[in-house]
């Protein structure tokens, strides 16, 4: 008997059970997401969440599985989406470095001393 689910990605409701001989063809992470790319994008904010790629690695992951900022996602996860596909704005203006001034070093070389006893 199939249990009605909600994907915990995108809420989408469907019908998957693990026991049930009409659903032995699919695979086991049917038991929280409805499809591949609900799987994929949860993984992917796992992995950014967890600091395991960096953020430009996780846009790239997002847009590669088809997902934008008008993507159909629960809104838990939607705010993380969001933040990890902002366009970050370049600074057009250089910050100037700022130069420490070199203090003056001893340069003279310090004479070895005898003792002549």
């Amino acid at each position: 008997m199939a249990h009605e689910r909600n994907c915990i990605v995108c809420g989408k409701q469907y019908r998957y059970c693990p026991k049930c001989a009409q659903y032995s063809n699919m695979e086991k992470w049917h038991i929280e997401y409805c499809c591949e790319q609900c799987k994929n994008t949860y993984s992917t904010i796992n992995k950014y969440m967890f600091n395991h790629i960096d953020k430009s690695t996780a846009k790239m992951l997002l847009e590669g599985n088809g997902i934008s900022n008008n993507s159909d996602i629960l809104p838990k996860w939607k705010e993380v989406i969001d933040g990890i596909l902002k366009v970050e704005e370049k600074k057009t203006t250089k910050k100037e470095a700022v130069k420490k001034p070199i203090s003056k070093r001893n340069t003279r070389k310090k004479k070895d001393i005898v003792n002549e006893n």
